[in-house]
C-alpha cells in the first residue's frame, strides 16, 4: 500500500509518527540521498551515518516541516537541501577541530598526486592552516594543539595547564572560529 503513495503523502504519515510511512520514504530516498553523502564525503561510512541523522531528524521534526507544494519533488529537495546542511555541518566540525587538512588529504590522496592543480590547492589549504595555528596567542595556541594534535580531552587541557574547563573550551572556540574564517577563501573546493 505505501509503496503506491506519493512523497508527500508519506510524510504527512510521517507526521503523524506512521512507522510504516517512514519505512517507505526511507527505502524509497535513502539511496540516492547516501550516493550524494558519499560524493561529498568521500567515506561510507560517514555517508551513512550523516543519511541516518537526516533520518532521525526527519522522524523528529516531520511536525514541524511546512512545504509550499504537495508535489514529490518538493518533498525530494527538501531532503536534499537537508543533506546538504547536514554535509555542511559534518565539514565545518572538522574545521572546528582543526582535522580538515588531513581529512582532505585522505579523501583525495590520488587527485593530490596526479593533479598539479590540487597539490598546489593542498600545500595552500595545509600552509594556510599553520600560518593561522602559529598566529593564535601561545595560550590559545597551546591549548588548540593539546586539543588536536595531542588529542587530548577538554578536561586533561584544564587540569595539564591549571585552568577551568570552560576557559579551555572557550580558548578552543576562539581558535576554531579564527581558522574556519582563515580558511574560507578555500570554500568552493572544500564543500
Amino acid at each position: 500500500m505505501y509503496r503506491t503513495l506519493t512523497n508527500h503523502m508519506l510524510l504527512q504519515g510521517i507526521r503523524r509518527k506512521d512507522r510504516d510511512a517512514f519505512d517507505a520514504l526511507y527505502h524509497r530516498l535513502a539511496e540516492p540521498l547516501l550516493d550524494m553523502a558519499l560524493l561529498k564525503t568521500g567515506e561510507k561510512a560517514v555517508a551513512q551515518d550523516i543519511v541516518q541523522e537526516l533520518f532521525i531528524w526527519l522522524w523528529e521534526k516531520a511536525p514541524e516541516i511546512t512545504l509550499s507544494d504537495d508535489n514529490d519533488s518538493t518533498v525530494r529537495a527538501y531532503l536534499f537541501g537537508a543533506l546538504r546542511n547536514k554535509i555542511f555541518n559534518y565539514h565545518a566540525a572538522l574545521v572546528r577541530h582543526g582535522k580538515v587538512a588531513g581529512e582532505l588529504l585522505r579523501l583525495s590522496p590520488v587527485a593530490a598526486e596526479t593533479d598539479p592543480q590540487k597539490q598546489a590547492e593542498w600545500r595552500e589549504l595545509e600552509r594556510a592552516m599553520e600560518k593561522e595555528v602559529e598566529a593564535l596567542p601561545d595560550g590559545m595556541r597551546k591549548i588548540y594543539q593539546l586539543s588536536n594534535r595531542g588529542a587530548m580531552s577538554i578536561q586533561e587541557i584544564a587540569d595539564s595547564l591549571l585552568l577551568s574547563e570552560q576557559t579551555v573550551k572557550n580558548q578552543l572556540g576562539l581558535a576554531s572560529r579564527r581558522i574556519r574564517s582563515s580558511l574560507y577563501k578555500f570554500r568552493s573546493w572544500l564543500f
